[in-house]
């Protein structure tokens, strides 16, 4: 399959801060004929804060990312809600923080505390909605950390979530209304199930980077989620793509 647009999820191509070996000169080599583009759920950067980040580490792509703060400004229409995540990245999804919102945004929050979640059950006791950017369970990106999932789980206590992030609607309208791509012509890389699911849904063809962890839950996976290729690393994609 000769692929034009690749979609991909910068956990992959980024680890610790650092490009992934030989990544930036595949990317760059895939880019003489096609066009490769930044797609995640995290809110721990907006669009510009990525692409810095990628061009330092020698990756180049096309177009601004799509981000987790993207997907929270596109799916929530409210004006004031309690956000738990980077303040001043959170206040570009478009809505006021405060402790007396409507709602309840979530983000990755490395200062989640016992605090915060009381100040969210008022709100989601008093009827507010929950909206989650993401269920991500792991960042690798500046090092292996639980990321999001735990917070969700932890507010799914007094409310049920609604979902921005991957695999939503919300999430794979974004991702179409972004960028320009032909799905036949299209391969999105990730190391997450609920990436591979929305390539599934959006007619794209899916590749997952896995570890043994996500083995097992392939293994389980529903067909939905299951993805064309199955990666041990993006080296053996190489062939694929160019």
């Amino acid at each position: 399959m000769e692929y034009r647009r690749l979609l991909v999820d910068p956990e992959v191509v980024v680890r610790d801060g650092e490009g992934v070996i030989g990544v930036p000169d595949l990317m760059q080599e895939f880019r003489e004929n096609g066009r490769v583009h930044i797609i995640t759920d995290d809110t721990r950067f907006a669009s510009d804060d990525l692409s810095k980040r990628l061009e330092s580490s020698g990756i180049a792509v096309d177009g601004e990312p799509l981000t987790g703060i993207d997907l929270l400004r596109s799916g929530y229409e409210g004006e004031e809600a309690y956000m738990f995540g980077k303040s001043a990245l959170l206040r570009r999804a478009g809505a006021r923080s405060s402790k007396n919102g409507d709602d309840v945004l979530v983000g990755y929050d490395p200062g989640f505390s016992y605090d915060k979640l009381q100040v969210a059950e008022e709100i989601l006791r008093s009827g507010g909605s929950l909206y989650v950017a993401s269920r991500r369970r792991f960042t690798r990106i500046t090092g292996r950390k639980p990321h999001q999932s735990p917070i969700n789980e932890a507010l799914s206590e007094f409310a049920d979530p609604e979902l921005l992030g991957f695999p939503s609607e919300n999430a794979m309208d974004a991702v179409r209304d972004r960028f320009s791509f032909v799905p036949e012509a299209t391969l999105l890389i990730s190391d997450r199930l609920d990436l591979a699911e929305a390539g599934n849904r959006m007619g794209v063809d899916t590749a997952i980077l896995a570890d043994e962890s996500i083995q097992e839950r392939l293994r389980m996976a529903e067909a939905i989620r299951r993805p064309d290729y199955v990666l041990s690393s993006l080296h053996s994609l190489g062939r694929k793509l160019l």
